[in-house]
């Protein structure tokens, strides 16, 4: 099931999904720096940070999926899970990108310093890669192997099934 097109379908739409979010949460960001509060009632405010608040939420959430999936190929795949760069890759990436979206949602000051520039362009980044990995994922699963006598072969590499 891990190794399906469905699944990998569905982590694309995740992907995406987070994608939007991001870029939502950037242009709330532009929105409320650019306003002085004049002119606009202090519930738009306040509505617009809970949107944001909801939208980093979300993203997390994202994030934790990806994090729940990189836990499952270790336990099934154990020391061969390090034998794919592109599972290496991945860890990394999504280590690192909950880890900064945990801190960035717990130390609020830290959200307005330029580094939140900094997490919310190695999320996008992060996202594109993902676009990629599944794209070669999905190639992957659509060819499968053949054995020597010319018979396909069922089994798949690591790669393919998480």
């Amino acid at each position: 099931m891990l190794g399906s097109k469905r699944f990998h379908k569905i982590l694309l739409i995740l992907i995406l999904v987070e994608w939007i979010m991001i870029s939502c949460e950037l242009v709330l960001d532009l929105y409320t720096t650019g306003t002085s509060g004049v002119g606009t009632g202090e519930h738009v405010v306040v509505d617009l940070h809970h949107i944001k608040e909801w939208l980093q939420m979300g993203s997390l959430c994202i994030q934790s999926i990806f994090v729940i999936e990189i836990a499952t190929k270790l336990l099934v795949y154990g020391q061969t899970f390090f034998r794919s760069k592109h599972d290496i890759f991945d860890l990394i990436i999504i280590s690192i990108s909950w880890s900064l979206s945990i801190v960035f949602i717990h130390h609020k000051y830290l959200h307005y310093t330029e580094a939140i520039i900094f997490v919310r362009i190695w999320n996008i980044l992060r996202i594109i890669y993902g676009m990629v990995e599944a794209d070669h994922e999905s190639e992957m699963i659509e060819k499968p192997s053949q054995d020597v006598d010319g018979s396909e072969d069922d089994e798949c590499d690591q790669s393919t099934i998480i």
